[in-house]
């Protein structure tokens, strides 16, 4: 499954409620229904589980620096 943020008409349809212009049926079909999971709040993507539990989507360039912070706050890095 692709990244949800490298898929930029997803990404434009959560932050703004608008389809890119020039999206065959099948595409604007595929952008409504692929993020009906997802919302996108302030500066956040967020993920809702069917059970209700909301959580928040990092970028993957966040998640490198988040994991890099932890690892080099634990010592991990073998510094």
């Amino acid at each position: 499954m692709l990244n949800i943020y490298d898929d930029a008409p997803i990404i434009a349809y959560l932050q703004v409620g608008e389809f890119f212009i020039g999206l065959t049926p099948k595409e604007r079909d595929y952008v409504v229904h692929r993020p009906k999971w997802f919302k996108w709040e302030g500066n956040s993507l967020l993920w809702t589980w069917a059970n209700g539990e909301v959580k928040v989507m990092f970028h993957p360039k966040q998640c490198e620096s988040l994991v890099r912070y932890a690892c080099e706050k634990l010592g991990h890095l073998g510094v």
